[in-house]
């Protein structure tokens, strides 16, 4: 039997779906894994259309546990959407555009599937290379950014900043030597 391909879809930030993803990424985030993120009760649960939606898309995995419910994973799409959401409402760091996220990382050859993801992950999130490994992004994602990496062990090869354009201090420093030189 073909096994159904997941249908690729990005969610309203406005629909119950898109809700209900983001309420399984905060507890994954409390929580500190995206495995067995908690179970939903069976019938008399609300969200069940939505369950079966995001499981559709490929963005959680469920599996029912007898007399409890259903346990929940997030999956590696589920991640990136869930992120995707959460830039969407994010503000931009400055008005102008003087600041910026930056996502640098040095990940080794050995973990090249982390390394893929983590690309993958940045250009799904509205981020853009400076060079394969430097990242950057207008909006304020650093935490959410932050508590992933950690949350996936690869704080100690990905570095998360918020920083100033360097050409926006190339300009201060050039007019700030300008005028001591007069």
């Amino acid at each position: 039997m073909q096994k159904k391909k997941k249908t690729k879809r990005t969610l309203s930030g406005s629909s119950r779906t898109a809700f209900l993803l983001r309420k399984i990424w905060e507890k994954a985030l409390q929580k500190g894994s995206v495995r067995g993120i908690g179970f939903v009760p069976g019938k008399q649960n609300n969200y069940q259309p939505e369950l079966r939606r995001l499981e559709k898309f490929g963005l959680i995995n469920t599996r029912k546990i007898e007399n409890c419910g259903y346990q929940i994973n997030i999956t590696e799409d589920g991640i990136c959407e869930a992120l995707i959401l959460e830039a969407r409402q994010a503000f931009p760091l400055s008005r102008n555009g003087s600041k910026v996220c930056m996502i640098v990382f040095d990940i080794p050859e050995k973990h090249r599937d982390k390394r893929d993801f983590v690309r993958r992950l940045l250009n799904h999130c509205d981020f853009f290379p400076i060079q394969k490994s430097v990242w950057i992004s207008l909006f304020d994602v650093s935490d959410q950014m932050f508590r992933l990496f950690k949350m996936l062990n690869l704080d100690e090869w990905v570095w998360v900043f918020v920083s100033d354009r360097i050409d926006e201090i190339a300009l201060s420093c050039r007019s700030s030597l300008k005028c001591k030189n007069k």
